[in-house]
């Protein structure tokens, strides 16, 4: 069955103060690279998004809403995707997160086995990376893999950098702040109230490239929390966890 995947996100800028082109285009070329290639969805109106977006063949969505905070929302980004998606499933995931070859074949394996609604999700696997990626080298895995092997940490946190599932699983999200507290827990226990969900880090290599804490605004932390109330699962509540052996039955 051919894997027809749609992949959705929100970048920062790529020119000016708070520009992060470097993560980014890491990030986003490794998307490029899947096998079948996904549909790929850049979002948000911040300063060369829409630039990159039509240099890199990228579908841009400039309009998404944000709040009385001047912060995007979730809720406006998960709606507007899942209605411009092309293709049955969606991928949200952050910017600066780096996909290898073993991503589609848990894709795959999820999809053939879990039928009905699922969330796939995994705890974050992050090193620094200060260099621009050479895709053209064969080796760029091995090197990227090795790389966190010597310097990374893994599952360090109990929230989701990704978020796999079937277009249209999504209804009414609050508008929680993007980049900020919580919000994440709430999707993750959205997954688990209305489908299976699925911990796939130990079955593939998903590469957060860590930076600094960015841009945090308490106001937006203490909204998000209040919007999520008790309704909060993490990556350690899953249904199901998968491993690199299940790929292989």
């Amino acid at each position: 069955m051919t894997i027809k995947l749609t992949i959705f996100t929100i970048p920062r800028a790529f020119v000016g103060e708070r520009a992060d082109p470097l993560r980014q285009r890491n990030a986003i070329m490794s998307w490029n690279l899947l096998e079948p290639r996904p549909e790929i969805i850049l979002m948000g109106h911040d300063k060369g998004v829409g630039e990159y977006a039509e240099a890199h063949g990228c579908l841009y969505v400039p309009q998404v809403e944000e709040n009385h905070l001047d912060h995007y929302t979730i809720s406006s980004m998960f709606a507007v995707a899942q209605r411009v998606a092309s293709h049955g499933l969606s991928l949200h995931i952050c910017a600066d997160t780096v996909l290898l070859s073993d991503f589609m074949p848990v894709v795959s394996h999820v999809t053939e086995n879990y039928p009905g609604q699922f969330l796939a999700i995994g705890a974050r696997k992050g090193v620094v990376v200060d260099h621009e990626i050479d895709f053209d080298d064969p080796g760029w895995e091995r090197e990227l893999l090795a790389l966190f092997e010597g310097k990374g940490r893994s599952g360090y946190l109990k929230g989701s950098d990704f978020f796999l599932f079937r277009t249209g699983f999504f209804g009414d999200i609050p508008p929680f702040s993007l980049g900020q507290a919580v919000w994440d827990g709430w999707v993750m226990n959205y997954g688990l109230q209305n489908g299976t969900l699925i911990n796939v880090q130990d079955a593939c290599s998903v590469i957060h490239q860590n930076h600094g804490p960015g841009n945090q605004d308490l106001t937006a932390r203490r909204e998000n929390k209040e919007l999520a109330g008790e309704r909060l699962t993490w990556v350690q509540d899953a249904e199901v966890f998968l491993t690199k052996a299940d790929l292989e039955t």
